[in-house]
């Protein structure tokens, strides 16, 4: 496998990262307004409305995690409504030669449906990157990842 074979595999393992962490900010934002901390500016309805706002505007690109961990799982799940994705040997091979379209058949394989679904999750990020960026700046999330309330992976940010 070449370096930018390489690179191309990781490509939806960034965006499942990325969306991930988006739904951890918002569970965590939701715990802490939940125990009503005296965090005045979370406790305000125009915050309350403002992070709604923004997560309803971020719900199609949330929605896609569950389709992404599954393309990048290979279909593989843990019962109990976990939800995650699992790597184990040979994960690239799931997602490298998706790259490339199976030109003898001329049909769709789960080669291709790897890369729609990295595509279509590319577009919607590329379509939030603005709310993405207020969700990050604000000061309620500044407040909580600062006071270690919500904790992050190191790569989050």
């Amino acid at each position: 496998m070449t370096l930018d074979d390489e690179r191309l595999s990781w490509i939806p393992v960034v965006y499942f990262n990325i969306i991930r962490a988006l739904r951890m900010i918002f569970i965590e934002l939701d715990y802490q307004s939940s125990l009503k901390i005296a965090f005045e500016p979370m406790g305000s309805e125009e915050t309350q409305k403002y992070l709604s706002s923004l997560r309803l505007r971020l719900l199609p690109l949330l929605a896609l995690e569950t389709t992404l961990t599954s393309e990048l799982s290979g279909g593989v799940s843990i019962s109990g409504g976990r939800n995650g994705v699992y790597v184990r040997p040979g994960w690239q091979a799931l997602v490298t030669p998706l790259w490339n379209l199976d030109s003898e058949k001329k049909k769709p394989t789960k080669m291709t449906r790897m890369r729609e679904v990295t595509i279509l999750v590319a577009r919607m990020l590329m379509q939030s990157v603005e709310d993405i960026e207020k969700l990050w700046v604000h000061e309620a999330l500044r407040f909580y990842t600062f006071h270690r309330k919500i904790r992050l992976d190191d790569a989050a940010s």
